[in-house]
């Protein structure tokens, strides 16, 4: 299964250098930013109840136990309890919904954060 997806809106820019990105076409094969590399923060608006979030882009090896993941099936947010690499998978412990398996090239929405979901605040 993926776990990947993305939200109806996003906004790029990187948290080193501030460089903004109009698609994810240049970044979605690391989410690191082209200029200088640093991680890419992805704004979303998703035009639902709760306040648009501010999330990082994990690989599934890079999943730590600080971080708190957003599931596509679920929307919910889930505490990383650990990450394990066992038989060619990252077992990926997630409290109060179990374990998920995640191959190597599959990335998480990691919460990072909210902002106010207005495009004129990121200027």
């Amino acid at each position: 299964m993926a776990y990947d997806f993305y939200f109806p809106e996003e906004y790029y820019r990187c948290m080193d250098c501030d460089a903004q990105y109009e698609d994810d076409d240049e970044i979605k094969e690391d989410w690191k930013c082209t200029k200088c590399r640093g991680e890419i923060i992805v704004y979303t608006n998703s035009k639902s109840k709760d306040r648009p979030y501010v999330i990082i882009r994990r690989f599934a090896e890079n999943v730590s136990k600080q971080d708190l993941v957003i599931l596509p099936t679920h929307r919910d947010s889930y505490s990383v309890i650990n990450n394990r690499f066992e038989n060619g998978k990252h077992h990926i412990a997630l409290k109060g919904h179990g374990v998920i398996k995640a191959d190597d090239d599959d990335w998480f929405n990691c919460i990072w954060g909210r902002w106010s979901g207005k495009q004129e605040d990121l200027d």
